[in-house]
């Protein structure tokens, strides 16, 4: 791995079944098992300049969210495919009780799961 290349902060690392995902100064990054690593952030790499607030795995889901102050990166790791969800509010997220849960000035939004779209609520 290059020397030059590590992660902004402890808030933009997680650990996928293909290796460890990191937001570095060059965009997000995958490093696989053999230490080979591969850039994964081109499709969102308008957003780089956006700090982490968190990064937290749904495996479930086989997704990857990762929270700023202006949205939700989520990045689906079989489809090896990024979108984006509108959350202005968001301060933290985490996984509770098997449910991705983002917190907020003013309380927790909880990710529904009656819905075949995800909502929070």
């Amino acid at each position: 791995m290059s020397r030059d290349l590590g992660a902004v902060s402890h808030e933009a690392v997680a650990l996928i079944p293909q290796g460890l995902i990191f937001k570095s100064s060059k965009g997000w990054q995958l490093l696989h098992g053999n230490g080979g690593v591969e850039y994964i952030g081109d499709k969102v790499s308008d957003y780089d300049s956006e700090t982490v607030l968190s990064i937290v795995v749904v495996e479930t889901q086989h997704q990857v969210r990762i929270l700023s102050s202006s949205r939700m990166l989520v990045w689906d790791y079989l489809a090896n495919q990024w979108f984006e969800w509108t959350i202005t509010d968001g301060v933290h997220s985490c996984m509770y009780r098997g449910r991705h849960v983002y917190l907020t000035a003013t309380g927790t939004r909880t990710q529904e799961v009656t819905h075949t779209g995800v909502t929070y609520g």
